[in-house]
Parts: C-alpha cells; sequence; structure tokens
C-alpha cells in the first residue's frame, strides 16, 4: 500500500511537471525572441511592455556588466514604497531623490567643495528638525580642530559672521567692516 501510494504521488508529480513543461514550451518557443504576457527576452536584453505594448523596463547585457531602462512617469506614485521610478530624467526610490556622482539629496559635490545645493534646506546633526541652516544637537559638545600656523582664513570683508581662524587660533563673532581682514587679525 505504500508503495502503491509513493508511485502514484510520483507519477501525478512527473505528469504535472510534464505539463507545466510543455506549456512552457508553448508560450516561450524555442526561437531567440520569446514572450510571456507583455515580456519579451532576446540572449541579451528583457524587455516589459504593457498592455498597448509601450516599454515600461528593459534590463540589458552591457558585456561586463548590465543596464536597466525605467519608463518615465510625470509624478511620483502615492504608493512609493520599495519603489524605483524615473520622473522626467531623475531616479526617486522609496520617495526619495537619486543622486548622481555630483548630487545626491540635495548635496552637492563640485570636485572642489561638497554643499548644500537645497537653499531653504536645514542641515541637522543628532537632530532630525533643524531649526537654524546648521543645528547641531549633542551632548558631547562640537569640536573644531586646525593647526596653528597654517590654513587661509574662512573669509575676508564686511559683514555679520561667525569663525574660526586655526592659522592665527582666533575665534570671531559680530559684524565688521573690514577688520577682521587676515592682516588685522593677531596670533
Amino acid at each position: 500500500m505504500k508503495y502503491q501510494l509513493f508511485f502514484i504521488t510520483l507519477l501525478l508529480f512527473l505528469t504535472v511537471q510534464v505539463s507545466f513543461a510543455q506549456e512552457l514550451k508553448n508560450n516561450i518557443g524555442e526561437e531567440p525572441q520569446n514572450k510571456i504576457d507583455g515580456i519579451t527576452g532576446t540572449n541579451d536584453k528583457m524587455t516589459v511592455k504593457d498592455e498597448d505594448g509601450n516599454v515600461l523596463m528593459e534590463v540589458t547585457d552591457e558585456g561586463e556588466g548590465g543596464s536597466v531602462y525605467l519608463k518615465p512617469i510625470p509624478a511620483l506614485n502615492s504608493n512609493y514604497s520599495s519603489r524605483l521610478y524615473n520622473i522626467g530624467t531623475q531616479l526617486y526610490w522609496n520617495g526619495f531623490e537619486l543622486g548622481t556622482t555630483e548630487s545626491a539629496g540635495g548635496w552637492t559635490d563640485d570636485g572642489t567643495f561638497i554643499y548644500n545645493s537645497s537653499l531653504g534646506d536645514k542641515v541637522g546633526i543628532g537632530i532630525a528638525t533643524p531649526s537654524a541652516g546648521l543645528h547641531v544637537q549633542n551632548n558631547d559638545g562640537v569640536l573644531f580642530e586646525g593647526t596653528f600656523g597654517f590654513g587661509t582664513i574662512p573669509k575676508e570683508g564686511e559683514g555679520t559672521r561667525m569663525m574660526w581662524y586655526p592659522k592665527k587660533a582666533a575665534f570671531r563673532v559680530g559684524n565688521t567692516d573690514s577688520l577682521w581682514n587676515d592682516e588685522f587679525i593677531g596670533n
């Protein structure tokens, strides 16, 4: 009885597998161009299309690597969690804009400086809701280090500022017309 049940189960399993394999062969075919419900593929590219034939996504073998094309959409979908979108020419993941090597998340690296390129944004260190251009919240304080006798003055000329100038071990806060130029700051 045990063996009969085993062989019947095995026969049923093999029948399902052969049927599935035949259905897959009928849908895919054996030519280089295959199609399954809007997905087509060749040896070096897979394309996903909508019911109207518009390309939604392509995955391409580039030899040493691969590339993915996503059709641009006009705006972020309301259900963007764990999803990648192309809006215009900008990519978004989880609703957040992805950057390039020069710009990411509102920050820009121009090769010399890294800066917040969104002027209205505030930077928080240790705080999620900064209330100033730079807001630091930390019980261990803030440390600025430099080497006496080295460096250049952060800014000269008139204006209101707070600056630390390690070269002359000087800290200046307030408003000036030009008295904080390098030649006027003592050692």
